[in-house]
């Protein structure tokens, strides 16, 4: 199951590869138009937009997998051995049940907006908010079955990046 677990999650980030090339080639073709051909693409800009929308939520479920994920501090010094182990089984149902939360109410959230479309590619502003949704159900996969959270040999969790146990980053 691991491997296919990190096999949807190096799917996911090379598609969040090809989003940010496609960005950076949108914005480099508008440049270009704008400056030698005195006529700018027009719809750059929202395309841009709901790319960058895709790649941040898709991109911090790959990052929920690869135990990259926001921490404020690193409590598991602070507990007991006993405790301790029950710590990865917390943080997993506690990144599991907030990204369900948020999985539903994106959901209500992308319907209520299938009615209003965007300025220039006339679009439903609903395709936007489905990047939520969609991001936050990969997170919750990759919370239950990733394996990496706060794994200790897990690479994520050893070096630069990982603070003292109580310390605030």
């Amino acid at each position: 199951m691991a491997r296919v677990v990190d096999r949807i999650a190096n799917w996911v980030l090379t598609f969040c590869a090809l989003l940010v090339a496609a960005m950076v080639v949108l914005i480099m073709a508008d440049i270009v138009g704008r400056n030698l051909l005195q006529m700018s693409i027009t719809s750059t800009g929202e395309v841009t937009q709901l790319l960058q929308v895709y790649t941040a939520f898709l991109g911090a479920s790959v990052a929920v997998h690869r135990a990259m994920h926001f921490r404020i501090f690193n409590p598991e010094g602070l507990y007991p051995i006993r405790i301790r182990a029950s710590l990865p089984v917390a943080v997993r149902v506690v990144i599991t049940v907030v990204s369900l939360v948020f999985a539903y109410y994106g959901i209500k959230l992308a319907i209520a907006q299938m009615s209003q479309l965007s300025p220039t590619l006339q679009l439903p502003y609903g395709l936007f908010y489905v990047s939520l949704p969609l991001g936050c159900l990969l997170s919750a996969f990759f919370a239950l079955f990733g394996g990496h959270v706060l794994r200790p040999d897990h690479p994520a969790q050893h070096g630069a990046g990982k603070p003292a146990g109580g310390t605030v980053v």
